[in-house]
């Protein structure tokens, strides 16, 4: 797949590969750094936020010290292992997903055989779930589809093929989920307003939280 894509670029495979795989290196890194570190982020968030109107500054400083505190999990290696064991068959599960409905698509023969289909399937799955870290609309709607459809187009799909692949695929992931969750809304008799008032409670206590840890690493910090 890499090589077809170098042939199909021009760019040598190793190029490809480092570029690719590069930018995701230097962000893990620096988020293990954050979380050995975590003074280091909130010293310079609040060299930042100091400067900025009381009520926008606190509210910078709580979502610096609930990133902090969330990436806690990153000082324990033990933790972090069980972490990734539980997840990669999740990933794996959702990939076989995306390539079912895939053969809806005939993705496979656009790809050219199984085996290029699950290679790009699987960065397709990484890509679009990344992109639903982006602050954007409820369920990401939008990036997903985004880069769900360039990642196709960009591993030779075509782009009429790849735009309405993304949409389905988004369609039946977010369906599904939406109406359990409103059956569970309806049997438990809880209204959005209610468990948004609950979120909100939950998220200024992790934050209290998150300044005790915080503090206590200030407090450590050379």
């Amino acid at each position: 797949l890499v090589q077809g894509l170098a042939r199909d670029t021009g760019v040598p495979w190793p190029v490809l590969i480092g570029g690719t795989a590069g930018p995701f290196v230097l962000v893990l890194g620096f988020l293990v750094l954050i979380a050995y570190r975590p003074w280091w982020v909130l010293r310079r968030v609040a060299a930042i936020t100091g400067r900025l109107p009381g009520h926008v500054g606190e509210k910078v400083n709580e979502l610096g010290e609930l990133f902090v505190t969330g990436l806690g999990v990153l000082r324990h290696m033990r933790r972090l292992a069980a972490l990734a064991a539980l997840c990669v068959p999740i990933w794996l599960a959702e990939a076989a997903m995306y390539y079912v409905i895939g053969l809806s698509f005939d993705l496979p023969s656009a790809l050219g055989g199984a085996g290029q289909a699950a290679a790009v399937i699987l960065a397709v799955t990484a890509t679009a779930n990344l992109a639903t870290a982006i602050p954007s609309s409820s369920g990401g709607i939008g990036p997903f589809e985004f880069f769900a459809a360039t990642t196709l187009v960009v591993l030779g799909a075509k782009a009429e093929t790849a735009a309405a692949y993304a949409v389905a695929l988004h369609v039946a992931l977010l369906l599904p989920v939406t109406i359990v969750g409103l059956l569970y809304l309806w049997a438990g008799k809880e209204s959005l307003a209610q468990l948004a008032r609950m979120g909100k409670g939950e998220a200024v206590g992790a934050a209290k939280s998150g300044t005790v840890e915080s503090s206590s690493d200030l407090e450590h910090a050379p």
